[in-house]
C-alpha cells in the first residue's frame, strides 16, 4: 500500500477514518441508550422476570425499558446484518494488501467476520437461553471493535509509514 499513488491513498485514509469515526460514533448510541457496563448489557437482554405481585405489575407497567422480544431481535439483527458487513467487506479490501502472512490474514478476516453473527446470536442466546450469554455480546462487540481498530491504524501505517518493498 506504501508504493500507491497519493490520491489513492488519501482516499483510503479518508474512507478508514470515516469508519472508525463511525464506529465510534455507533458506541456513544451504544454507551448512552444501553450502556457498555456487563450488568447493563445483561439486564438489557436478558429476560425480565414475571411480575409476581400488584406492586411489582405496576413497576413493570412503569418501566421505560422496552421488552426485548423475538420480532424485535429480529429486527435489530436485520438492519444490521448489511451494514456490518459492508464495513467488514470494505476492512478485507485494505486487509488483503497487509503484508502479513497468508494464514496470519485468513485469520484476522475470520474473527472479524464471525464476531458479527456472533454479537445477534448472542443477544439472542442471552434473552431466550440463558442471561450468561451476555459475556459473549460483550466479547463478539470487543472483537468486532478491536478488527476494525486494527485494520484502520495498520492500513495506516503501512499506507504512510512502512518501509516500500
Amino acid at each position: 500500500m506504501r508504493n500507491w499513488e497519493s490520491s489513492r491513498k488519501v482516499a483510503s485514509t479518508l474512507v478508514l477514518a470515516l469508519l472508525g469515526l463511525g464506529y465510534l460514533v455507533g458506541v456513544a448510541k451504544l454507551a448512552t441508550s444501553v450502556g457498555v457496563a456487563p450488568e447493563q448489557v445483561r439486564a438489557r437482554y436478558a429476560a425480565k422476570p414475571e411480575p409476581t405481585g400488584f406492586a411489582e405489575s405496576l413497576t413493570a407497567l412503569l418501566d421505560d425499558t422496552p421488552e426485548i422480544s423475538r420480532e424485535k431481535l429480529i429486527h435489530v439483527a436485520h438492519t444490521h446484518m448489511i451494514p456490518y458487513t459492508l464495513v467488514f467487506g470494505l476492512c478485507a479490501l485494505f486487509i488483503v494488501h497487509f503484508r502479513w502472512r497468508p494464514g496470519a490474514r485468513i485469520g484476522f478476516m475470520a474473527v472479524f467476520a464471525l464476531s458479527i453473527p456472533l454479537d445477534f446470536v448472542s443477544m439472542a442466546a442471552t434473552r431466550f437461553v440463558h442471561p450468561w450469554f451476555y459475556m459473549a455480546i460483550l466479547a463478539s462487540g470487543l472483537a468486532f471493535g478491536a478488527c476494525l481498530a486494527i485494520t484502520i491504524f495498520w492500513s495506516f501505517f503501512e499506507l504512510w509509514l512502512a518501509k516500500e518493498k
